[in-house]
């Protein structure tokens, strides 16, 4: 069951600009997180620099994975009451 939506695209200037509903929710710096921990992995495994560790930065890419998909499940269950892969509840 999906909840009905409460604003019409006239009412809400970020719908009617051509805005998703998705754009709210991003989050500019992690991209430069996940590019940190990617350079870090990067000049590990090219022996370039010893200074972080390559788990430092497979560290780095876990935990903003487990929050980027953390968020996708919080946001699935507020909108459907209910977390599935399915597609139904």
């Amino acid at each position: 069951m999906e909840k009905p939506l409460t604003s019409s695209p006239a009412s809400n200037p970020d719908i009617a600009a051509g805005a998703n509903a998705h754009s709210k929710f991003y989050i500019p710096s992690l991209d430069g997180l996940r590019t940190v921990a990617f350079v870090i992995v990067f000049l590990s495994h090219a022996k370039v620099a010893e200074l972080f560790p390559g788990g430092f930065g497979v560290t780095i890419f876990f935990f903003l994975s487990g929050y980027l998909i953390t968020t996708i499940l919080r946001r699935e269950y507020d909108r459907y009451i209910c977390i599935t892969c399915r597609g139904r509840c």
